[in-house]
């Protein structure tokens, strides 16, 4: 029988994997597919960062292809609020408990969904 460790591991993988690829194909998806099964499969804390961790190996690598086109300004700004926005993210997630986590998850993931519906060619 299969062990349900390595079961967990290969659907992890495998989700991964396909955001990573529409991430490549389109330049967004590896965190609008991933989170929401990882937060299935892992719970919302460690999905949520497990994907956070996947995000940043796949801006690294984007990052040396694309680096002479980067708008520096826009890049200081937008770094400046993610510093600002983790510190409250990180209380929150440590103060909620999990279920509503994942129901804020599910939320924002169908919300997402709902908006991109009439922009799909």
């Amino acid at each position: 029988m299969i062990d349900t460790v390595l079961l967990l591991g290969a659907a992890v993988a495998a989700t991964v994997m396909i955001g990573a690829v529409l991430q490549r194909l389109s330049g967004t998806g590896l965190a609008l597919v991933s989170a929401p099964l990882l937060t299935l499969l892992l719970g919302p804390a460690a999905g949520v960062l497990l994907v956070n961790i996947c995000s940043i190996c796949s801006a690294a690598l984007i990052f040396g292809v694309v680096r002479r086109d980067v708008d520096w300004r826009r890049y200081r700004m937008l770094t400046a609020a993610a510093i600002l926005g983790v510190l409250p993210g990180a209380v929150l997630v440590a103060a909620v408990p999990a279920s509503w986590l994942a129901l804020v998850v599910g939320v924002r993931f169908a919300g997402s969904i709902r908006g991109a519906r009439g922009k799909i060619a």
